[in-house]
């Protein structure tokens, strides 16, 4: 992996230290992709498409998503994802707008606030950490996918409830491809077994 490009996105914990830190080793690491503490990236897909990802700074709009800073960044992952041409658009963030998991569960300002913008823009999928296990939340009704993948750190137990496609506490990642107008996510363990495959 000494050839991978690293996107990163700003947890929880981040929060309680320096995250200016992290932005500015973006300047020191050409791997390391950390621009600001939310950013977009573009990127072709075969010869003729393309995926825009836009990479959210969930912590003040899990926490205080009405003040300046969370209003600011709404806007931003608003107009950026209105303003998207790509056939493919996807959101990256460290809390799950749906988890299942009993630690955290669902994060009620995200439902409210960031749910009905990735409906109205289309965007199939959401990805997240902050649950330490494997996910796939499906709500009824809705278009859009959600996969918490955190599982590469002490695992906790998971749980499972309405919205729940799959979800298993074991040390693992999640891999994502995307092929014409195919999405294909696999969650893998730490020994290179597929527990989930889910095609859309």
């Amino acid at each position: 992996i000494k050839d991978v490009d690293w996107y990163v996105v700003l947890g929880n914990h981040d929060h309680y230290g320096n995250e200016q830190a992290q932005i500015d080793y973006s300047k020191k690491n050409n791997r390391w992709k950390m621009p600001a503490e939310y950013f977009a990236y573009s990127t072709p897909i075969g010869n003729s498409q393309k995926a825009d990802f836009l990479f959210i700074n969930t912590e003040p709009l899990a926490n205080n998503c009405t003040g300046s800073a969370a209003q600011k960044q709404w806007k931003w992952i608003d107009s950026s994802l209105s303003h998207s041409t790509a056939q493919w658009k996807f959101v990256f963030g460290h809390h799950p707008v749906y988890s299942s998991n009993p630690s955290h569960g669902d994060t009620k300002t995200l439902i409210h606030h960031l749910k009905p913008m990735l409906e109205k823009h289309h965007v199939p999928a959401y990805f997240c950490g902050h649950d330490h296990d494997l996910q796939h939340q499906q709500p009824a009704g809705s278009s859009v996918d959600y996969f918490v993948s955190g599982a590469g750190s002490k695992l906790r137990p998971t749980g499972k409830y309405e919205h729940t496609k799959f979800a298993e506490s074991k040390a693992g990642f999640a891999v994502v491809a995307l092929s014409g107008n195919k999405m294909m996510v696999w969650f893998v363990d730490k020994d290179a077994n597929v527990l989930y495959s889910y095609e859309k």
